[in-house]
């Protein structure tokens, strides 16, 4: 019974030649996996041994390239590339909100936005405001809340992604 360290004789042969297999094994110098016959076989046939030669050759070239090759370089020292905050998306980003919350502090649903109706409702709204901050504060809480959120989620996120220019570099 063979040992389980050989190759078994339907990898060893291929027809009347070694295989491929075979032959890699004797060229990276791994005698003891193939067997005898088919190493006496190599070193009697011209076919085989001109593969076996290809195969030692292309082994010895790829062994000299991945010697050859420099040594991989870092992109960073540290951690992730950070680019610069946004200051002025986030303030855009701030004043939409602001924008946005304003009809609801007015309970306006029809504000058109224009100067005449933002200098008109300016007293609604510092009533508004008043009211608010003499009563429940749960519905002015709210909209800054939610205005506060929307920054914190855009700073997170723009400390958390990666930044093109180091995705670029890394690939």
């Amino acid at each position: 019974m063979k040992t389980n360290k050989q190759l078994s004789e339907e990898l060893a042969w291929s027809g009347e030649h070694a295989s491929e297999i075979a032959i890699v094994a004797l060229a990276d110098a791994q005698l003891d996996i193939v067997p005898a016959d088919v190493s006496r076989h190599v070193e009697r046939c011209d076919a085989c041994s001109l593969a076996l030669a290809d195969a030692a050759m292309l082994s010895m070239s790829t062994a000299e390239a991945l010697h050859e090759m420099p040594a991989p370089e870092r992109v960073s020292e540290g951690g992730r590339a950070r680019g610069p905050i946004p200051w002025r998306m986030l303030g855009v980003a701030l004043g939409l909100a602001t924008a946005g919350a304003v009809p609801a502090l007015l309970d306006a649903p029809g504000f058109s936005g224009s100067a005449v109706s933002i200098v008109r409702s300016a007293p609604i709204l510092a009533k508004g405001l008043r009211q608010a901050a003499q009563s429940s504060l749960f519905p002015l809480w709210l909209t800054i809340g939610s205005a506060l959120l929307l920054v914190v989620v855009s700073v997170v996120l723009t400390r958390a992604l990666p930044s093109p220019v180091s995705r670029r570099i890394e690939s």
